[in-house]
């Protein structure tokens, strides 16, 4: 089977190298009929693309100093994207295995990436970015395969095809890739590994962890856990009632989020740092659009501004460092359309 990424929605990104910041103050009480935006200053930064005319580009994750990586559209037909990764400001192609895509998804502090990428026969492979060099981690005897995580330790998780074409939950470390043990008729899909070796993800349907050999269930409402702390803190979403929530997993205990103001019906966490920052995105019925949202400490979300000015506009906020610095997509018009990959600082 091929694999896709829950943080890789297609909207819409666009164009160049880093041009723009802009600085956007908004409070609640002026958003009092749309979403509830930070009252401190939030710079947004335009990563841009690979090219001025190519349309789109996603910035998926940024690691302790800094570096950040995604993909971008390699031209203006959007006929592929490559895993990129953007440094002092500067984007620089990753390339694949062969194939004419790729993404990069995570990133550990050693600016190591990992994601997946097309080969020349068409398969999908887990692939690591280090050091100039591409590496093919392989499957578990299957087709495809895509990595999802990374620690420090050179850890990698993700999942990839079994000889039966099913797709298993695995780690690779120094050049072994090897399938997580499960429960009986179960498959766990992992989405991210701290440097303690948790891993975090989905069993079945329900959001989950994995230590020391075990696959534990955090909760029995359907959900996903997308990221973890150096502490073992999971961030991820759950659907409860009718609505589906962002959540925290601390001691043992799932807390749901609260929903941004502003008529929004749905929240997915898919970063959380170590002070308890967490982002992710809300959709919003009036507007009928998904939203960047950050969960400071833990605490009331705000939406974060967009290319366009104000909060009106769509996108995600994908991940988030120990500097509260944090990464995601934003579209260029207020009414969504051809979005980019996007920085936000305080």
């Amino acid at each position: 089977m091929a694999f896709g990424h829950p943080r890789v929605r297609r909207l819409l990104v666009a164009a160049a190298t880093l041009v723009a910041a802009v600085t956007v103050t908004t409070t609640a009480a002026s958003a009092a009929a749309g979403p509830t935006a930070s009252s401190a200053t939030v710079h947004v930064i335009d990563l841009g693309t690979l090219s001025t005319t190519t349309c789109c580009s996603a910035a998926l994750a940024i690691n302790a100093t800094g570096d950040i990586v995604g993909w971008s559209d390699i031209d203006a037909a959007r006929s592929a994207e490559h895993a990129v990764r953007w440094h002092n400001g500067h984007i620089t192609d990753l390339g694949t295995l062969g194939g004419s895509s790729s993404q990069a998804l995570a990133v550990n502090k050693f600016g190591t990436a990992v994601g997946w990428s097309l080969r020349s026969d068409g398969a999908q492979h887990a692939t690591m970015w280090r050091d100039g060099q591409i590496i093919d981690l392989g499957t578990l005897g299957g087709r495809n395969s895509i990595a999802t995580g990374i620690n420090d330790n050179g850890g990698v998780v993700g999942s990839a095809d079994d000889a039966n074409g099913i797709a298993r939950g695995f780690i690779w470390r120094n050049g072994v890739i090897t399938k997580l043990a499960t429960p009986p008729n179960t498959v766990f899909a992992p989405q991210a590994i701290n440097a303690n070796g948790r891993i975090v993800g989905t069993l079945g349907d329900n959001p989950a962890r994995w230590d020391n050999g075990h696959a534990t269930a955090l909760a029995t409402d359907t959900g996903h856990a997308r990221a973890v702390t150096t502490h073992g803190v999971i961030a991820g979403d759950v659907v409860h009632g009718m609505q589906q929530f962002a959540f925290v997993y601390k001691n043992a205990t799932l807390t749901r989020l609260a929903l941004p103001a502003g008529n929004a019906g749905v929240a997915i966490a898919f970063g959380i740092n170590n002070t308890c920052h967490v982002v992710g995105e809300a959709f919003f019925t009036s507007g009928a659009a998904f939203r960047p949202t950050h969960w400071p400490a833990c605490g009331a979300p705000k939406v974060l501004p967009g290319l366009s000015g104000g909060t009106n506009g769509t996108g995600q906020a994908n991940g988030v460092n120990d500097a509260n610095q944090i990464v995601g997509t934003s579209s260029l018009a207020a009414g969504g359309g051809p979005f980019h990959a996007v920085l936000w600082t305080a």
